[in-house]
Parts: structure tokens; sequence; C-alpha cells
């Protein structure tokens, strides 16, 4: 079952699910994995329009 343990953590059957205490590291973790995904998402949306106008003008040829 889930419990709130003293530490202030959820855990399921004695296993750490999430910690606080290591907050700040993560942090710097997530900027950099929230980064990598911005720039996935701009590269995507480029190429999604680029390959939207060559269809667009395949099909008015």
């Amino acid at each position: 079952m889930w419990r709130y343990g003293a530490t202030h953590s959820w855990t399921l059957g004695g296993n750490k699910m999430a910690e606080t205490n290591g907050a700040k590291n993560d942090m710097k973790a997530h900027e950099g994995t929230y980064g990598g995904f911005l720039s996935l998402l701009k590269i995507g949306t480029i190429i999604s329009v680029i390959a939207a106008a060559v269809v667009i003008y395949l099909i008015a040829n």
C-alpha cells in the first residue's frame, strides 16, 4: 500500500518513489532535458512546415 514516510516521500512497499531533498540537482537535469525537448520541437515544426509546403507544391503542379 502507499504510505507517506517520515522523510516526506511517498513509498510503495518500502521503495522510495520520489525524494524532496535532491530537488536542486534534479532541477539542473530537468532544465537540460526540457531544453532538448524544446529544440527538438522547434526543428520538428520547421521540418513539418517544409514538408507540407512541398506536398502543396506537388499537388498544385
